[in-house]
């Protein structure tokens, strides 16, 4: 039996009349972006797989065209979406002919329409369902319970190097003037890889600052895709530092958001809420200091204030204890003055009598009577005060009037009247001899 040989052309038109006689109509099919790549045509060119749950590796491909025809329609569509853009790792619904393409003998999908609401939907399913179970896991909040220090000069920033993202971020510190310190930590935000990248990145960063800044610029939905993935958020949810984000537009909340400890809305909004914490502790810092100083002026016054009520209170009593000294000085003189005058008179008086009563006896006991007069005659100079006072002695007496007869009389600080014959002077003790172990008065009182 002779078999048929066919041309190659004539294969392929057979085997696509075959198709379009099974695919009659245009097919939806789903699946992964992978190898997104454009030519200078207009021409879309991808491969739309199945991935591998465990490792991401396709278990299927098919290799998609666009034609520059039909992408004015597709882009539409997604404009008019706006929140769906066609990059590699973004799984899509999309409709389109199955042929083999003549010129390289390739199965493919002639792509004319896509489906955003599946996309979206997808999305939104996935990032409820992870929602859903770090919230099991207690995880949502984890980071959120951590330490943001209060004075965050020291962070490193997770972002694609030379974005226009880092660069707003970058500017809004380097225009506050405060003396930030920054260690960027370049890393893909976007694509297939981005999420691994995204991971390793903020590890990096936590190991390197206390404080851990991931920002990245407004986009499609699907452009943030990565910060739904589940690598980063579980990432961004066991670090043990913060993590505050700055991702997408106003309108944009990723789950990265949600797990960090602090989410802003615009890279900008997370650079400028940084330098509102340092204002902040600077304004706290500068306040407190306004208070110190008012304290302490307060507290100098008022010690001013009882400074002169005291000097003014020592003075008022200086003055009665001075008055009361004058007091005493003067008793004290006119109880010396009386007592000179009185032992005088009493020897004059006790001299008469005896010379009377000589007088009236024998000669015999004039002689006794001589010796007699002679010894009171002394014994009055002895007694005379005055003749005391000129030979250099004095009498010494205390605040109350009493006589100090020695160191035990008088305590350390006493003031003291000292008289003598010109007249009378004050004194304070201020200290004592040391006894004299041989004389028998020091055993007794010794130094007080």
């Amino acid at each position: 039996m002779t078999s048929t040989t066919w041309g190659v052309g004539e294969l392929i038109a057979t085997v696509n009349e075959l198709l379009e006689g099974y695919f009659p109509d245009e097919v939806w099919v789903q699946g992964e972006i992978r190898n997104l790549n454009r030519s200078r045509a207009g021409h879309v060119y991808f491969d739309l797989v199945d991935a591998d749950d465990e490792d991401g590796r396709p278990r299927a491909t098919l290799p998609v065209a666009l034609f520059a025809r039909d992408k004015f329609v597709v882009n539409a569509v997604l404009k008019e979406s706006g929140s769906v853009r066609m990059t590699d790792g973004i799984e899509l619904r999309i409709r389109g002919r199955v042929r083999i393409w003549d010129g390289q003998g390739r199965f493919q999908l002639v792509m004319s329409m896509v489906d955003p609401t599946w996309t979206l939907g997808r999305l939104a399913e996935d990032r409820e369902a992870l929602l859903t179970a770090l919230g099991a896991e207690g995880l949502l909040g984890r980071n959120r319970a951590l330490t943001l220090p209060s004075v965050p000069l020291e962070l490193a920033v997770v972002t694609s190097d030379g974005s226009a993202a880092s660069a707003d971020f970058l500017d809004q510190l380097d225009q506050s003037g405060y003396g930030f310190r920054i260690i960027l930590v370049d890393t893909a935000v976007q694509g297939v890889d981005a999420p691994a990248g995204l991971a390793r990145a903020l590890i990096a960063a936590a190991r390197c600052a206390p404080v851990v800044a991931l920002v990245r610029g407004g986009g499609a939905r699907t452009d943030l895709a990565a910060f739904d993935d589940e690598q980063v958020v579980r990432t961004i949810a066991g670090l043990d530092r913060p993590v505050i984000t700055g991702i997408g537009h106003e309108t944009d909340q990723s789950i990265a958001d949600v797990v960090a400890h602090t989410a802003h809305k615009t890279p900008t909004a997370c650079a400028a809420a940084l330098v509102d914490a340092v204002t902040q502790w600077r304004t706290a810092v500068e306040q407190t200091w306004h208070s110190v100083r008012i304290r302490a002026d307060t507290t100098l016054t008022g010690a001013e204030h009882g400074v002169d009520r005291a000097g003014e209170h020592v003075r008022r009593n200086g003055d009665r204890q001075i008055h009361h000294a004058d007091r005493e000085v003067d008793r004290q003189a006119g109880a010396i003055c009386r007592l000179a005058t009185a032992v005088p008179d009493r020897a004059e008086h006790e001299l008469a009598a005896t010379v009377d009563a000589l007088s009236r006896r024998p000669g015999r006991l004039i002689d006794q009577a001589t010796r007699l007069i002679e010894t009171l005659e002394s014994r009055r100079r002895l007694l005379d005060p005055s003749r005391l006072m000129e030979r250099g002695w004095s009498i010494v007496t205390d605040a109350n009037g009493s006589l100090v007869r020695g160191p035990a009389d008088a305590a350390l600080d006493t003031e003291l009247t000292v008289t003598g014959s010109g007249g009378a002077v004050r004194a304070v003790v201020t200290e004592h001899p040391d006894p004299d172990p041989t004389d028998p008065e020091t055993e007794t009182h010794g130094r007080q």
